[in-house]
């Protein structure tokens, strides 16, 4: 029987059941050696080690279906008098404290049981220790709960002790915490007691019995922050790695152990660090808080894992490893060798130009909602077909007659188009961590959208291009009349339309609302709303633009590019009119003909690329 690396809290004390990890090490107890500290677990203050554990088990039982792993608990094998036990190297100070709560739980159920961790610790060193773990924790833990620690040492001075002093401590806020969360509900503390049994898990490192226990220990800390997936993951592979041997004529030396974990050790920090630069996870990780967490679950699902959506569960890609591990289905070094594999694999994917622009373009793009798991399927195939690929999927996202695109109507195929001119448009490689690490993007209009919230005073190139833009070049009013019918009762329309249509006959002028209201509903939006009128620009730096004129924004977007705002080379270089010779030179303004000339620029550039794909 292949013995077991993960045990929840029952198999961890059950003496009894092959499933449990002393029975499975032919163990009969838990021995804490000489060289071992005392229990210094402390319990008066919220952020206290036995206060901490109690909080984070109760958050953790508050949903009955997850899991909650405590850390490693490092052991080995050794005869004391004439039986073996697991002697503790690290991880007394949790054994000791769940050895206790699990007898307050008893004895708050009230069921004259004795706790499955009865019996299970030997202080054998330690004679007071030892003692008054048989005469209260394992018997009468109510001495303990009913009484004062001054009461408790009047009676037995000899337990006077700072071992002791811990634990009688420990005893009494384990038993004021559950009090307090569960009153006298002998049901709901049951439940609780299930949960802890059944749910809350240790990975037991049963270490070789050559080692030297005590230089080990040495080396080692007692945290007690709860580990994360990724931090599960590592542990079990490289604990198992250690344990597989490298071939099948001797057993690997504990010498070779070590040098094995520091080797694996420092590969798994470098693909850490790897993942985690910033220009990696914006480009492969966008959405993800711990990025090592998505790379393991890129590792599970190239192996075969189907991910649910049970996300309840933090713990479900460790429990896949560890299942697959268990089963023989894959070895721990074969996963180490996968995960080593798939860094070097998206890293040659993001150093090639061709396919970082493709991908990026693909993860970003509006159409697509395709993520660097969609492309699993092409990690061990050449590089070739990937691009094979990523040239299909974005054709088919480029497949829209440009003649069509208005804004309002068609704002992600704009945001396609205008985000393949800006990374396609030559063979440099685009900045997409820039481009990733901005708020959000939006879709300027060149030309302001809303003229009615213009600036008060224009002047004679803004008129021009207004009148352009309106319907009769604001000549007849009788023809306009029947777009302004619906502002009859609110504003003297034929007066206001008049005194708008003399004052743009100036070099200059200053408009009121009702002029401005009168003016927007006259021109032609559809010319504004072309695809030859919008650009690419953040969030943020649109707002800054407000709905000034072009050549104010020009210059803001400069000014903006100064400050460290990212601008895509379209953008900059449409308003900077570098795009086509159609269009104007004169920098102060942006006419109908620069709306068509851009158009005409960006149609052919499209077709372009389209071709390339």
């Amino acid at each position: 029987m292949s013995k077991e690396l993960v045990f929840n809290i029952r198999n961890i004390f059950d003496a009894t059941s092959s499933e449990g990890a002393l029975q499975q090490n032919s163990a009969k107890k838990y021995y804490i050696a000489p060289y071992q500290r005392g229990y210094k677990w402390a319990a008066s203050l919220p952020n206290d080690a036995v206060c901490v554990l109690m909080k984070d088990l109760f958050d953790a039982s508050e949903n009955p279906n997850s899991e909650y792993y405590l850390q490693f608990i490092t052991t080995k094998r050794s005869k004391q008098d004439d039986f073996f036990v697991l002697e503790v190297i690290d991880g007394q100070q949790r054994l000791t404290t769940l050895t206790i709560l699990l007898s307050v739980l008893v004895y708050l159920k009230g069921d004259n049981e004795n706790a499955i961790s009865n019996n299970l610790l030997s202080y054998e060193v330690r004679p007071r220790v030892s003692d008054f773990f048989q005469k209260h924790i394992y018997q009468k833990i109510d001495t303990l709960i009913s009484d004062t620690w001054e009461n408790f040492i009047s009676q037995d001075p000899t337990n006077n002790e700072q071992d002791i002093y811990y634990l009688y401590n420990a005893t009494n806020k384990i038993h004021e915490m559950l009090v307090g969360a569960f009153s006298d509900d002998k049901d709901k503390i049951a439940e609780f007691e299930k949960y802890l049994l059944e749910n809350v898990k240790i990975i037991l490192n049963n270490i070789d019995q050559d080692i030297d226990c005590e230089e080990i220990f040495s080396n080692l800390n007692d945290n007690k922050v709860e580990l994360t997936s990724s931090e599960l993951i590592k542990g079990l592979i490289l604990t198992n790695s250690a344990r597989e041997l490298p071939n099948a004529e001797r057993k690997i030396t504990y010498k070779e152990i070590i040098e094995l974990r520091a080797i694996m050790g420092r590969q798994w920090d470098e693909i850490s660090h790897w993942a985690n630069r910033k220009e990696i996870k914006t480009f492969f990780f966008p959405n993800s808080k711990n990025i090592l967490d998505e790379l393991l679950l890129l590792l599970a699902l190239e192996n075969g894992f189907e991910k649910t959506n049970d996300i309840s569960n933090k713990n479900v890609v460790f429990n896949y490893f560890q299942s697959q591990i268990k089963k023989g289905t894959k070895t721990a070094k074969g996963l180490f060798d996968n995960l080593k594999e798939l860094k070097s694999v998206l890293n040659e994917w993001f150093n090639d130009t061709s396919i970082y622009n493709s991908l990026g373009f693909v993860f970003f793009c509006r159409q697509s909602k395709k993520t660097i798991r969609d492309f699993l399927l092409f990690i061990k195939k050449d590089k070739s077909e990937l691009k094979d690929e990523l040239n299909k999927i974005i054709s088919n996202i480029l497949d829209f007659d440009i003649d069509d695109l208005q804004f309002n109507k068609t704002n992600a195929e704009i945001h396609s188009l205008l985000l393949a001119i800006s990374v396609f448009g030559d063979e440099t490689r685009f900045d997409f961590t820039a481009f990733n690490t901005q708020t959000s993007w939006s879709l300027e209009h060149i030309f302001p959208q809303t003229p009615d919230k213009l600036a008060d005073e224009l002047g004679l190139k803004d008129i021009g291009l207004l009148k352009s833009l309106c319907e009769n070049n604001l000549g007849n009013f009788e023809k306009a009349k029947e777009k302004l019918q619906e502002y009859e009762e609110t504003i003297s329309i034929e007066i206001v339309y008049n005194s708008l249509s003399e004052k743009m006959n100036k070099s200059k002028c200053t408009l009121s609302d009702d002029e401005k209201t009168i003016l927007y509903h006259l021109m032609k939006t559809e010319k504004l709303h072309s695809i030859g009128n919008m650009a690419l620009l953040t969030s943020s730096d649109n707002s800054s633009n407000r709905n000034g004129m072009f050549d104010k924004k020009r210059h803001n977007i400069v000014k903006r590019i100064s400050g460290g705002s990212f601008v895509p080379k379209h953008t900059y270089d449409v308003f900077s009119k570098l795009l086509s010779e159609k269009m104007s030179p004169d920098l102060t303004v942006w006419t109908t003909t620069d709306i068509d000339a851009h158009f005409e620029w960006l149609n052919k550039k499209i077709n372009e690329i389209r071709n390339v794909k």
